[in-house]
């Protein structure tokens, strides 16, 4: 069995290296002749995606597409693709000019079309070729999914959303050097620190450190989880199926997450 990964950075790993993400879970879950090709790009657009799908697809038995938010900047020169998710949704001082025209050379409905086309011709692609796909979506209500009778798997960014990670306990004041406005329902995060509060969405000390330390933005007890899940789906070739992933038991906390963060902040 030949599986293939693209996508954002929902299929990417080897930040820390301290645990698997679960692209590398579940190949490891396949059957012992299973062989794996991990091509997606972290921060890279619907369209980065769908290019590298494109010269790909035709040496994959099974697919998993993330299906990144099709409001990122579609093409990137080369060797930039990862920044795709920067350009006209955050400040970029490298790019800055850019953010200034993103709404003019790509209104929100032309995004929303290449999204929808994109999606739809993956699903086309595979269909035709008789490659099982399994498409994840993990960012909701862009443009209208269709089913073409592989699995979609949805909410993922929402699961990986609910985490949280205790960073504060051991976490030398001095290092909190530009960040200490970083703020979270009114509290700066220095002050908690000061304070000995205790856990805070994941997401919101990621952009404290600007940086990510999960692999593939989900813990290690929920890399497991959803490893399993899909390879239930793998191993049965499911099709006609919505699976929710905000219907299934998810852990909030992750001792050895703590740590990796624990480990970032002193060290930096």
């Amino acid at each position: 069995m030949r599986v293939g990964f693209f996508g954002d950075s929902f299929v990417t790993f080897g930040n820390t290296g301290r645990y698997k993400a679960w692209p590398l879970l579940l190949t490891e879950k396949l059957e012992k002749n299973c062989s794996a090709s991990y091509l997606g790009i972290s921060g890279s657009s619907h369209w980065i995606g769908y290019q590298k799908f494109i010269k790909e697809y035709k040496n994959f038995d099974v697919i998993l597409f993330s299906h990144t938010s099709c409001y990122r900047w579609p093409c990137m020169p080369a060797g930039q693709e990862s920044s795709a998710w920067n350009i006209g949704q955050r400040q970029d001082p490298d790019r800055d000019y850019l953010n200034k025209i993103r709404n003019d050379i790509f209104s929100s409905d032309l995004l929303q079309f290449i999204g929808y086309n994109i999606y739809n011709d993956i699903n086309r692609i595979c269909q035709q070729n008789n490659i099982y796909l399994i498409n994840i979506v993990p960012f909701e209500d862009q443009y209208e999914i269709q089913s073409y009778g592989f699995p979609i798997v949805r909410n993922l960014q929402q699961v990986s959303l609910k985490e949280e990670v205790r960073v504060l306990e051991n976490v030398q004041f001095k290092v909190l050097r530009h960040g200490l406005f970083k703020r979270f329902n009114n509290i700066s995060i220095a002050n908690a620190v000061k304070n000995k509060l205790n856990y805070f969405p994941t997401k919101i000390v990621n952009d404290f450190i600007e940086k990510e330390l999960r692999e593939a933005h989900l813990n290690s007890h929920n890399s497991a989880t959803l490893a399993n899940i899909l390879l239930e789906l793998v191993e049965k070739r499911v099709y006609n199926i919505t699976v929710d992933l905000l219907e299934y038991e998810w852990e909030i906390y992750d001792h050895l997450i703590d740590k990796i963060y624990e480990e970032n902040f002193n060290n930096r």
